[in-house]
């Protein structure tokens, strides 16, 4: 499902990654291992576009995709989590998710606002919030400002957003060796949420998807 081969990636005269090889398959959880400055999260940057590569090849689904702009691999299903800089303090936690679900790729302004007015187009959005929402234990605080949650909580956001897109590999760019016990258990938690067979039950269908992080 996803490969890497020969991926050498450098900053300067030092090289970060060299000849890097990699094979993950679906449905698998897979935690990348290394010490500090391993290179660990210049691989996330390269493998989902927001670094280049000296040399090496990409594969999704046996698509090359490490020439394509990060927007064009997130469409082909690889997503990654951010930290919640990327999110809007002012807004609710609905507000924040509801700029998440895709639009017409081809849809002028005018276009963009009528699809989101649309009643069915409302309701459809309003019920994949809730129902993510609520697989992340978040659904007391849809309602809430950003700027009034927990950083656990935030984070949960963060991987909310992540879940509504129609990913098939989604990088976790969080340490499990941090020396924080709670973001550990955060992280344990994200990755069950993510995994755990009972969400098939639900309507919420994440097998055959992959995880990865950092260790």
């Amino acid at each position: 499902m996803f490969q890497i081969s020969n991926l050498t990636k450098k900053y300067g005269d030092h090289v970060i990654l060299k000849n890097l090889n990699l094979e993950i398959n679906p449905d698998e959880v897979v935690g990348i291992v290394g010490v500090d400055g391993a290179g660990k999260s210049t691989l996330f940057k390269v493998v989902t576009g927001l670094e280049q590569v000296e040399s090496g090849e990409i594969l999704l689904e046996n698509q090359p995709i490490q020439d394509l702009e990060p927007y064009s691999r997130a469409e082909l299903g690889l997503a990654k989590t951010f930290q919640w800089d990327s999110l809007f303090d002012n807004l609710t936690v609905f507000e924040n998710l509801a700029f998440t679900l895709k639009i017409p790729k081809d849809a002028n302004v005018a276009a963009q606002l009528l699809h989101f007015l649309r009643v069915g187009n409302q309701t459809k959005r309003d019920f994949k919030i809730t129902e993510v929402l609520e697989n992340v234990g978040l659904l007391n605080s849809i309602n809430t400002p950003l700027k009034e949650l927990t950083p656990k909580d935030m984070h949960k956001v963060e991987l909310a957003k992540v879940l509504l897109q129609d990913w098939k590999i989604l990088l976790l760019d969080e340490s499990l060796s941090t020396s924080m016990v709670d973001q550990r258990v955060d992280l344990i938690e994200q990755i069950q949420t993510i995994k755990d067979p009972r969400r098939k039950q639900r309507g919420i269908r994440y097998s055959n998807r992959t995880v990865c992080f950092r260790i």
